[in-house]
């Protein structure tokens, strides 16, 4: 070993720097490239930018300096229902399809008709059904519209970004673009160019993130995966910095993606991504960020024994390393499904029962419980004492879902039984879902999106 194991987080932090410093960041931008070029100890060659490892750990140690540390989770496990969906499946009849305006509304009036149950999201998808320039305004509308979280969407875009800001500030809210790093160490990406549009303006919050998929674009072993994704995120951040100012602070997360080695596809549910998602936990602490865990999503394309296989094993995972936040999909975060929304639910509650562990104190101990009950009856039933009735539901998780019988007593109808009632509740929730966006932010929405609508016509892509 280089280090002490125990210092896991300085080791890849060190590691990561060495990376930079000997490796390089590759950017495709001219103009990138002259401006961090000018700066004191700044190489540029060949299209790679390096940067002094002690520069690095100075700028990042600053930022974190002034960040303060994230708050401890608490409460209950909010699941976060996902905006990448491009297929839907119909909750009658399984057929899973591209996701249409449709689709995208009856699945936001579902996600809002959980809110009660701690999920949050908005249309689950960009519907293919509208011109493509038009896909991401019109997701985001529909968030607006249909549920009370405002309008949410994936900006992939320049063109999108303008009219999602427009529609962001109908509500208040603020706007923010998002930097992938292309793995391994490569600026290159439409996000990168948005980010660079937006970077003058410090209204606009920047992030960053990567992708390294361990044993694909990162080194096949775990520690080395997340030392790449260190190192592409804190040399992209300190670049953003030479840009502008070092005193400014750019939002970031550590990730590391596992992948079939069969398929080549990334799988957040699997046991090696369950290790990823601990050890990312405590290394993006270690910068003073949060990030959520990918607890609930599943390789399956329907609700189903491998959905429920993935999804249980890593509901149990994300609760016993502390996550207070879910993510659910189906085929990773390709399939949006209510069925399968209404059992992440049923999951999640499991887990929460789990991470929230026991009572310990004198009441719990119960030896003056156990004495009154036994003098006023020998036999014991602790079932029918009042203690029983007044605390049975802290003790217990009692499922939604799930058939407990015994098999006296079970109802042997056709299988799936469980899979029936999670379809007949999303139904009953979609159906019922009242809210209603005020008539004058609805207004507001829907002449963002006419706009918008004459702008891709004009430019003609809508």
């Amino acid at each position: 070993l280089r280090c002490d194991p125990g210092e896991t987080q300085n080791c890849i932090h060190d590691s990561a720097l060495e990376v930079i410093e000997r490796v390089g960041m590759y950017c495709d931008r001219p103009d990138v490239l002259d401006g961090v070029g000018e700066r004191a100890n700044v190489r540029v060659e060949e299209g790679r930018i390096y940067l002094r490892g002690e520069d690095c750990d100075r700028m990042i140690s600053e930022q974190v300096a002034r960040t303060p540390p994230p708050e401890e989770p608490e409460g209950p496990i909010r699941i976060s229902s996902g905006l990448y969906n491009h297929h839907y499946v119909d909750l009658e009849t399984d057929e899973i399809r591209p996701i249409t305006a449709a689709d995208g509304i009856e699945g936001a009036r579902l996600v809002d008709a959980l809110h009660d149950r701690n999920v949050r999201g908005g249309c689950p998808g960009a519907p293919t059904d509208v011109p493509t320039g038009l896909r991401e305004v019109t997701q985001a509308a529909i968030s607006a519209t249909y549920t009370r979280h405002g309008p949410l969407t994936v900006v992939t875009g320049l063109d999108n970004a303008r009219f999602v800001r427009e529609m962001r500030e109908v509500f208040d809210m603020g706007f923010g673009t998002g930097i992938h790093v292309v793995s391994p160490m490569c600026l290159e990406s439409e996000e990168f160019h948005i980010a660079l549009a937006y970077l003058d303006d410090e209204s606009v919050s920047v992030s960053v993130a990567s992708m390294p998929m361990i044993g694909a674009t990162a080194p096949v072993h775990i520690i080395g995966a997340l030392v790449l994704a260190v190192a592409e995120i804190l040399a992209t951040v300190c670049i953003l910095k030479l840009l502008t100012t070092e005193d400014r602070d750019f939002g970031f997360s550590i990730d590391a993606y596992a992948v079939d080695m069969h398929t080549g596809s990334i799988v957040f549910s699997c046991p090696e991504q369950q290790l990823v998602e601990m050890l990312r936990r405590d290394i993006n602490r270690f910068y003073r960020r949060q990030k959520v865990t990918r607890s609930l999503r599943t390789h399956a394309k329907l609700a189903g024994l491998q959905a429920g296989l993935e999804t249980g094993a890593g509901a149990v995972a994300g609760a016993l390393m502390g996550s207070h936040a879910f993510t659910a999909g189906l085929s990773l975060d390709e399939v949006f499904s209510g069925e399968k929304l209404i059992l992440d639910c049923e999951a999640r509650d499991w887990a929460e029962r789990l991470q929230r562990g026991v009572q310990f104190d004198d009441e719990a101990l119960a030896v003056d419980l156990i004495a009154k009950a036994l003098e006023e009856d020998p036999r014991g039933n602790f079932f029918g004492h009042p203690s029983t009735a007044g605390h049975f539901r802290e003790t217990y998780w009692l499922p939604k879902l799930l058939d407990r019988n015994l098999l006296a007593g079970a109802d042997l109808g056709p299988p799936e039984q469980a899979r029936q009632r999670a379809k007949s509740e999303a139904r009953r929730l979609i159906d019922g879902h009242e809210f209603e966006l005020d008539p004058d932010r609805r207004r507001a929405v829907e002449a963002v999106l006419e706009r918008a609508r004459d702008y891709f016509r004009s430019e003609g892509s809508a």
